[in-house]
């Protein structure tokens, strides 16, 4: 807790904050060794407990080390080429990473933990069934802890909002990072086998207990200052409205457009005669087909249906859908789909028909492949191009780009406080919770893509709590 909330502070300086993040990490070493009774040198194994923390922190980066990854994200510059490819191949390549990273947690645990024990005295064991036992009593406590906790959440976030925006973001707080500071404890206390249960030094905790409380106090006043947010933008995802039509068809965009969305977001494909398609999916297996929209051509597309929630159409091809928006003055991000070809050619086709076009009308246009973006900026540089991130591990590229679209589970204060900084706009997708939606104006997102623009317009209030809601934010990011 007391790492985010120094590296969320903007007033205190980078120096700072790398020394408070040191001694804080001290701090934990010296709690660690003071449980333990080691048999050799004791500074030899100061350094050795603080050599595996440092492991498993790094170790833990990838689930968000609770909140830290995302400052550090910024600091990382993964090539281009490389981010290319795992987010094209994301499908195949993700499972594979998720498998090798389980690998590597297995082998924290299992195989450092027993040189860790090594190191201990030999009348302390790794296994026991005294140390089960009390395991197992201690996780009940924490679990029945964690219902508890979390049903006071809930109320912190319903009832008691209503009485007090700010005392109830600071309970929130409390409890949240109360809860979070006890399981890592425990899993702690269990890597290194400190006693469970151990009569503790009542000035010290209450001493913890007091800096915690006015660290939450502190940051809950600092939440509470923040800026209004302003309301995001409104885009309707794949140009539909509660399902009021097939997706990515004239049908749906016909109906949309009467609701008023700031924007139409839809998907378009290259056919095999160099036309271009509405339609999302990489293969037309929800038509009972086995191919794909790169093998066909455009007069066969236009005369495949397409049924969705009870409605029933033909595929659009992007000139109707074009003609349309166009005739009821509704602006469009047209995503063009990789398909496996040529991106440059892709970009380059798709930019010579219509980008004079788009431009003129004030169209957007993204793609989750990186050399798409950047043909198209470079050769129509005054098209407003973004990139599509469903996920982000490195630091997010600032050039031949004008914002991102990412996916509201990976958007967090300090991306969108980098992309800002840069004169980027951020777009969250898919948003379709009403409360979801307030987290990400509350973040400060320029515009939310929603598959419900009707509910979230009328539904998002962004002056009611804006104290608990950023909390909310900021124990999203810690986990």
């Amino acid at each position: 807790m007391i790492n985010n909330w120094l590296l969320a502070n903007k007033n205190i300086t980078p120096l700072l904050k790398v020394v408070g993040l040191c001694l804080s990490f001290a701090v934990l070493v010296w709690w660690i060794t003071r449980h333990l009774n080691f048999g050799t040198s004791q500074h030899f194994n100061v350094v050795a407990v603080g050599i595996i923390l440092l492991i498993g922190w790094v170790t833990i980066l990838p689930l968000g080390g609770l909140g830290i990854t995302s400052y550090l994200i910024n600091l990382i510059e993964v090539p281009q080429a490389v981010l290319r490819i795992i987010y094209l191949h994301r499908i195949v390549i993700v499972p594979i990473l998720v498998a090798c990273y389980c690998g590597v947690i297995f082998c924290y645990w299992r195989f450092l933990r027993r040189w860790m024990v090594q190191l201990i005295q030999p009348g302390q064991t790794i296994n026991g069934a005294v140390t089960a036992k009390q395991n197992l009593i201690v996780i009940g406590q924490l679990l029945l802890e964690t219902i508890i906790g979390l049903g006071l959440m809930y109320l912190c976030t319903s009832w008691f909002a209503r009485v007090s925006d700010f005392w109830s973001g600071f309970l929130l707080l409390a409890i949240g990072t109360w809860l979070l500071a006890a399981w890592g404890a425990f899993l702690i206390a269990a890597y290194f086998k400190m006693p469970i249960s151990s009569r503790a030094n009542a000035v010290f905790h209450l001493v913890v207990i007091a800096i915690g409380l006015l660290i939450v106090g502190g940051w809950t006043q600092n939440l509470q200052a923040q800026k209004q947010a302003h309301l995001p933008e409104i885009i309707s995802h794949r140009g539909v409205d509660n399902d009021n039509g097939v997706p990515n068809t004239v049908q749906s965009l016909k109906k949309t457009v009467q609701t008023h969305p700031a924007k139409v977001e839809m998907d378009v494909q290259e056919t095999q005669d160099q036309s271009f398609v509405c339609f999302h999916d990489a293969n037309l297996q929800l038509t009972h087909k086995k191919k794909t929209i790169a093998k066909l051509k455009n007069n066969h597309v236009k005369q495949i249906k397409l049924t969705d929630h009870g409605f029933e159409t033909r595929m659009s091809t992007f000139d109707e859908y074009l003609k349309v928006a166009n005739r009821h003055q509704q602006h469009l991000i047209v995503e063009i789909k990789p398909q496996s070809l040529n991106p440059t050619k892709v970009a380059q086709l798709f930019g010579n028909k219509y980008a004079q076009q788009l431009h003129r009308q004030h169209d957007q246009i993204h793609s989750v492949d990186d050399l798409i973006v950047a043909k198209l900026k470079h050769n129509f540089p005054d098209l407003s191009v973004g990139l599509i991130r469903p996920f982000v591990f490195s630091r997010l590229a600032t050039k031949d780009v004008d914002f991102y679209s990412l996916d509201y589970r990976t958007v967090n204060s300090t991306n969108v406080r980098f992309l800002h900084a840069h004169h980027k706009k951020v777009y969250a997708w898919t948003v379709d919770n009403p409360k979801v939606a307030e987290r990400m104006a509350q973040i400060g997102v320029d515009a939310i893509i929603t598959d419900q623009p009707s509910l979230i317009r009328a539904k998002i209030k962004l002056n009611s709590t804006p104290t608990v809601v950023r909390v909310k934010n900021v124990l999203w990011q810690l986990i």
